[in-house]
């Protein structure tokens, strides 16, 4: 659990690989982040696809788990299916942290548009990932559930 203080981290966080180990830490984000969380098996089946990238972020010096991400790359595209940041570190620099981690791996496997998908009433992911320069290319009509909602397709255009 994260503890009751919580400062804006003062050095940038650590971002590694997903190991078994972690499911049960990245389960309680995504439980406490999303009104349908994902199941446990796929998690564990994302440590070894062959196209997923499975992160998680630390702060430096701790063991904690204080988000996460996956990513699929096919061929020279990359989908971002999950990512979240543990709600006490919320706007504390993790997200964005992620976001860059993420764009700095794009660059070196020569991906050169990054697309996801947002609930239509997030407007502080979708203004988030419009700071990143991310653009919108479409909707899914009724693609989440619980609450059923429209899904917002981001696309980001990278030069390589």
């Amino acid at each position: 659990m994260p503890n009751k203080i919580m400062r804006k981290p003062s050095k940038t966080p650590v971002i590694e690989k997903a190991r078994l180990e972690d499911i049960e830490a990245v389960l309680f984000i995504e439980k406490a982040q999303f009104s349908h969380p994902t199941k446990k098996e796929y998690f564990i089946s994302e440590l070894d696809h062959q196209l997923a990238r499975f992160y998680v972020c630390r702060l430096p010096g701790s063991s904690e788990i204080v988000g996460f991400f996956i990513c699929w790359v096919i061929e020279d595209t990359m989908e971002l299916h999950d990512i979240a940041a543990a709600p006490a570190y919320q706007g504390h620099g993790i997200g964005a942290a992620m976001l860059k981690f993420i764009l700095d791996m794009a660059a070196q496997e020569k991906v050169t548009e990054i697309f996801l998908e947002v609930r239509a009433s997030n407007s502080q992911a979708i203004n988030f990932y419009k700071k990143f320069n991310f653009i919108e290319t479409g909707c899914r009509k009724n693609y989440y559930n619980q609450p059923v909602e429209d899904a917002i397709i981001l696309m980001l255009v990278l030069e390589n």
